[in-house]
């Protein structure tokens, strides 16, 4: 069992690598072409990805979502599944150039960290725990193909671009429709870790730095979905608003938990 996860997690690893490298050609070379090529290496990655995480979940008798491992990993799986989901309701490729070099990055970071199965934390051994780390990990995925989006709403000003990327108010509609799922799925999580942590520690909130920024996140989303509603922005402002919000995303993700101590430390 050990050997095909390790069989499957490889082919992932080479997919993210494979769609990775074409992105990267796409944005020196934009062709439609290469968005095509990309469709199918999501569709391969996303079968790869989800048995690896079947055969882990079977390995190590819980959801994969405790450690460094796991949690990059999970992260992997989330961003295929929300891009697939992506693909289906909108029958469009633009974001992924966008997604697949965070996926790929993600993947390595997860290939070289220790994979060693450890006993659960008794903290753990609960639905709300797993509710909370799936639900935040796919929102992740949806505010990374809103920073897509972001980005290519930009890039269609760009005449090389402007042929292959479709109209500004489909990207807009998708940026925006990203913000929307995103936020419904994080504010979930959010409910879910506050019964998790009243569980684990008999209080809702604790104070700790990756609580305090996954609050900022929430906020920073509410007050672009304010904006967009109330104020009615759109265009370039929700498109900048868009790609800032992955980049808080990843800071409340990575950069809390390796630079600040935090019971959510990787």
């Amino acid at each position: 069992m050990d050997k095909i996860f390790l069989y499957f997690f490889t082919a992932s690893f080479a997919l993210a690598g494979l769609g990775a490298l074409i992105s990267i050609t796409f944005f020196i070379l934009p062709r439609k072409s290469l968005l095509s090529i990309l469709k199918y290496i999501l569709f391969t990655a996303f079968f790869t990805y989800s048995a690896s995480l079947i055969l882990r979940t079977i390995l190590c008798r819980h959801a994969p979502m405790t450690g460094f491992f796991e949690s990059l990993f999970f992260f992997g799986w989330s961003i295929c599944f929300m891009c697939f989901i992506a693909y289906l309701r909108f029958r469009e490729t633009f974001f992924l150039p966008f997604t697949f070099p965070v996926l790929f990055l993600l993947t390595l970071k997860a290939y070289f960290a220790p994979w060693k199965i450890k006993p659960l934390f008794p903290a753990l051994k609960t639905i709300w725990f797993e509710l909370h780390v799936s639900t935040s990990f796919l929102a992740y995925g949806v505010f990374l193909i809103g920073f897509g989006g972001g980005i290519s709403y930009l890039l269609k000003g760009v005449s090389r671009y402007s042929d292959i990327l479709p109209e500004r108010d489909k990207i807009d509609l998708i940026t925006y429709r990203s913000a929307v799922w995103g936020f419904f799925l994080f504010s979930f999580a959010m409910v879910t870790g506050g019964v998790w942590a009243y569980l684990a520690w008999c209080n809702y909130f604790i104070w700790t730095p990756k609580e305090i920024w996954s609050i900022l996140l929430w906020m920073f989303y509410a007050f672009y979905l304010h904006a967009r509603l109330l104020s009615e922005w759109s265009g370039k402002r929700c498109a900048w608003l868009g790609i800032l919000g992955f980049i808080v995303t990843m800071f409340t993700y990575l950069g809390v938990s390796l630079l600040m101590k935090s019971s959510h430390t990787l």
